[in-house]
């Protein structure tokens, strides 16, 4: 959660600079976009004005306002809204789904494969979406077998989000939820498994992923490239080019590239900053741009995700 939001206080009628939650609910109207918005473990309405920004709205992601504002509907209730000079943007969160903290806690997040019933435990198969081109399964087993049992019956092929404490290789349920047909995780299916023309549903979180590499794209030039007097635009061309491939044109293909986190992508870019800086190895290898360019093409790692 961003530090901007740690203190703040809803109150109608105030600005809000930056406010960031999971969208739980989406409809529409001709008047804008409205639902409910997961905040803190608290509930709030939001309001959305650009009907253009319908498509990108999809329950599971998060809803970023920035410069925003809070109003009192005709329940009263408190509702955040981008009003007329905000900015609404929305964003992955992949930890919701795919997480392990220090406290050995871990959310897992995948398709129901299997409930086995037989001993005293209730034991889930979990296919999971992330490390894509095999399947990972993960046994989860529950210290209260009749609960689980009783919200598990039923929920084979269900997509569903668990956590749970690690316990050796077992994971110990504390709580599942089965995700509404709406939700990311079933659009994401919907085009790993059928349509793969509609990766347009994810366009505004390609974007984002685009512009970040656009950004760090300069920052990789000057550093790099300022070891030679001329480089041509062909060359840096060819590097943009080469750096996008890097992180989306390895082992994810779409859709599986929208789950690349932007600290991943930062943190990658770090790594091969690190690496070029040693200008020694540079200056003494290649003399010309071009041949740099090629060794970072055969023999730097393409991006891996990691979870």
């Amino acid at each position: 959660m961003s530090a901007k939001q740690e203190d703040l206080i809803l109150e109608p009628g105030k600005a809000i600079e930056y406010i960031e939650g999971e969208i739980l609910t989406v409809r529409f109207s001709k008047w804008g976009i409205y639902g409910n918005l997961k905040i803190k473990n608290q509930v709030y309405n939001y309001s959305l004005k650009d009907l253009g920004f319908s498509k990108n709205i999809i329950v599971g992601l998060d809803l970023i306002i920035e410069n925003g504002f809070c109003i009192r509907n005709k329940k009263e209730e408190i509702v955040i809204t981008d009003g007329k000079f905000g900015k609404a943007n929305i964003k992955l969160k992949l930890k919701r789904y795919y997480n392990v903290n220090e406290k050995q806690k871990r959310t897992l997040t995948g398709i129901v494969k299997l409930i086995d019933n037989k001993n005293y435990d209730t034991i889930l198969e979990i296919e999971q979406f992330i490390f894509p081109y095999h399947t990972e399964r993960c046994i989860v087993l529950s210290q209260d077998k009749e609960r689980l049992k009783k919200k598990t019956d039923g929920s084979v092929g269900k997509i569903v989000r668990i956590l749970g404490q690690l316990k050796e290789t077992d994971l110990i349920v504390e709580s599942f939820d089965i995700l509404p047909e709406n939700h990311f995780w079933h659009k994401f299916v919907e085009i790993r498994d059928y349509h793969p023309d509609r990766i347009d549903s994810f366009s505004q979180i390609i974007t984002q992923q685009m512009e970040l590499v656009d950004n760090l794209y300069e920052s990789f030039r000057k550093i790099t490239f300022n070891f030679w007097k001329d480089v041509s635009k062909s060359s840096l061309i060819t590097l943009k080019e080469l750096l996008y491939s890097k992180i989306f044109s390895g082992e994810l293909k779409p859709p599986y590239n929208v789950l690349i986190s932007d600290n991943e992508i930062k943190n990658y870019f770090n790594t091969m900053i690190d690496f070029c800086e040693n200008s020694d190895f540079i200056k003494n290898n290649f003399e010309e741009p071009e041949d740099f360019i090629l060794y970072l093409k055969n023999f730097y790692p393409d991006y891996r995700i990691k979870f």
